[in-house]
């Protein structure tokens, strides 16, 4: 297993991307630290929170109840997130190394995950200041054993639901989406298992010899992932079905912007993992109601909850039109393409998705006849703005995405950059929803928003070119970024 280490950490540092990018790690690096920084502040004065929520109540009860919520969440941020080390198991199959432990690599490297570290951060402090210093060191061994031991079980969990997602990607965004539901529920007060697991944790802490459960489960669980990677080791190679061809043949008429429009439907459908995608974003268009339940027309959430329902698939289509092709980039670059109109078919595919969620989304007039309209001021601003910008800065992601693996939850273009960059989006209507907050008109945001969207619109076919200028003189780093990662 040290060999494994060994050749898994040199073949990280020895790729184009890792030398290429100190600075993004250097970032990457010190936004962990911030957010390690966040968890410490919040185990240590997790007491002093927890009496202002709840002045009558018992504070280790209530962070039983919240640490529940967390496991919750700790498992959607997995399932996006949570990087699985994966060696290529060809160069060993004639060597002295045991399957077991060559497949097992993936579940022993998440021991070092950096949400196990986060999680345990969080916990370690509260148990110091109110379990070490009031129960006694007993008692704040068996809140550590139990708690930690379900961090682990979650942690194995995650790495076997991202493998299992390989095959069966729908249950895996129906799961998504149920754990979602239910912390809403959970959070909004319709739904109190959290209140059951903290009887439960305190009534097992009480017979010390009942540990041996959470312990069992972690361990079994482990044993399940190294045996799904087992059983599923040649997983797709000899698997044969019929496929149902779809040809498109309507955009023909739409000339050479038809052609290109046909290669990209079949690139979304295709390939398992764009397709993806596009499914999880017609997922996310119900996440409007946990803003819209109680809406409030002078708020920002409608801002952000609109551009996340309107663009969720755009934005990540934008982001990898490039890393998208990385397998054959370099044939691509030898091809006689009109780059500009292969390039203007990208950006109407995600015209057509942002459109098809726009509609969809007119059904929230139900809880407000304002939220369509305020929908549309954002699809023009989207359209008009946010597309462009983001296919601009795809010349700049040179870190390749393998559409064809069969890998649902684990986009490697798209990680906590992708994350950034919709901050930063965000960061320009909220600059000017502040300036119209202090003017007194909330509801001019719109018609800016809408205004700029639309100028982006008349304008469109000169940031095409644009775009298509920069591609001649980024195409070599691409190439080179995509080849040696």
């Amino acid at each position: 297993m040290k060999q494994l280490f060994k050749h898994y950490f040199k073949q990280k540092v020895r790729s184009w991307f890792w030398k290429k990018n100190a600075p993004a790690l250097i970032l990457t690096l010190l936004g962990g630290l911030y957010f390690l920084l966040i968890a410490l502040s919040v185990g240590i004065f997790a007491d002093v929170f927890l009496n202002e929520l709840a002045p009558n109540q018992e504070p280790t009860r209530i962070f039983l109840k919240y640490v529940f919520i967390y496991h919750l969440i700790d498992i959607l941020i997995r399932f996006k997130f949570q990087e699985i080390a994966i060696l290529n198991p060809e160069p060993y199959r004639t060597l002295p190394i045991s399957k077991r432990k060559l497949y097992s690599f993936p579940m022993v490297t998440s021991h070092f995950s950096f949400f196990n570290l986060l999680a345990l951060i969080i916990i370690l402090p509260f148990t110091i200041t109110n379990v070490w210093m009031k129960m006694g060191a007993f008692q704040a061994i068996f809140w550590w054993v139990f708690l930690f031991s379900v961090v682990l079980m979650i942690n194995y969990l995650s790495v076997t639901l991202k493998l299992f997602m390989r095959k069966y990607t729908l249950w895996g965004y129906v799961l998504y989406f149920v754990i979602l539901g239910y912390i809403v529920f959970e959070i909004t007060g319709l739904l109190n298992v959290s209140d059951g697991y903290a009887s439960l944790f305190l009534f097992v802490i009480q017979y010390p010899y009942l540990l041996l459960i959470p312990i069992v489960l972690a361990y079994l669980s482990y044993h399940l992932g190294v045996s799904f990677l087992l059983k599923n080791r040649y997983d797709g190679v000899s698997t044969k079905k019929s496929v149902k061809i779809v040809s498109y043949s309507f955009l023909e008429r739409f000339g050479e912007v038809g052609q290109y429009l046909k290669i990209e439907l079949k690139f979304i459908f295709r390939n398992k993992k764009v397709k993806a995608m596009f499914i999880s974003s017609l997922f996310f268009l119900g996440v409007g109601m946990n803003f819209y339940l109680q809406f409030s027309p002078s708020s920002f959430k409608n801002v952000f909850c609109g551009i996340f329902v309107i663009s969720m698939f755009s934005q990540n289509f934008s982001q990898i039109i490039f890393s998208g092709i990385s397998s054959h980039f370099d044939g691509f670059t030898t091809m006689s393409i009109n780059v500009r109109t292969w390039l203007f078919s990208k950006y109407l595919i995600s015209v057509i998705t942002s459109t098809l969620s726009l509609v969809i989304s007119t059904l929230y007039f139900l809880f407000d006849p304002r939220i369509p309209l305020f929908n549309l001021a954002l699809y023009f601003f989207v359209i008009g703005v946010i597309v462009p910008f983001l296919m601009y800065l795809s010349l700049f992601n040179y870190k390749p995405l393998n559409v064809v693996e069969n890998k649902s939850f684990d986009f490697k273009a798209l990680d906590w950059k992708s994350f950034i960059i919709f901050l930063i989006i965000l960061g320009f209507p909220f600059c000017i929803y502040g300036i119209c907050y202090l003017f007194g008109n909330v509801y001019m945001l719109y018609y800016i928003l809408a205004g700029i969207g639309i100028i982006g619109l008349l304008t469109n076919g000169y940031w095409m070119k644009q775009i298509a200028l920069k591609f001649q003189s980024q195409k070599h780093k691409l190439a080179q970024g995509f080849r040696q990662d």
